[in-house]
């Protein structure tokens, strides 16, 4: 599915093309589409069975993200390629320093892990393991947010307009 065409439509509209094994999980300003069987879809050939739209006032659908159950590999990134060209940023991370962390776990069951941290960017290749993708499409643009700790990357497309 070419995410990007449901951009600027309606939220309904982007609801009945995304299909009906998904289900609508409304969270604060966004929808959130998950699986119901808890199959997977490919995308660029990577996986996902989650879907997160944001939409503004009037209904209609300001972004899309995709969640990848992987982090976004180098076939994918060639697929995508192919599909929008060369990205204008793949902004690679140096210099990492911790600002703060914060370690909850006052419940047994439940713990969690949080850290601030600065990062200097330069551009770089994707074989440096970048931290963001960006393709600037005119009316919308494509980022890619890689998360290699957690092994999942998110590919959010954004309405420009």
């Amino acid at each position: 599915m070419k995410f990007e065409t449901l951009l600027g439509n309606s939220i309904a509209f982007a609801a009945s093309c995304i299909g009906e094994e998904f289900i609508n999980e409304p969270f604060q300003n966004g929808t959130y589409f998950l699986e119901k069987d808890s199959s997977y879809r490919s995308f660029y050939d990577s996986k996902y069975n989650c879907l997160s739209i944001y939409k503004d006032d009037r209904e209609v659908v300001h972004s899309i993200t995709v969640h990848l159950l992987e982090v976004l590999n180098f076939k994918s990134f060639n697929l995508m390629v192919a599909q929008y060209g060369a990205p204008d940023h793949i902004w690679v991370a140096t210099n990492t320093s911790m600002i703060s962390e914060t370690i909850e776990d006052s419940n047994p069951e439940f713990k969690q892990r949080l850290t601030k941290s600065e990062q200097d960017l330069r551009e770089g290749t994707f074989e440096e393991k970048p931290l963001v993708i960006i393709w600037n499409k005119g009316d919308f643009e494509i980022k890619v947010l890689f998360r290699y700790e957690q092994n999942q990357s998110k590919i959010t497309y954004r309405s420009l307009e």
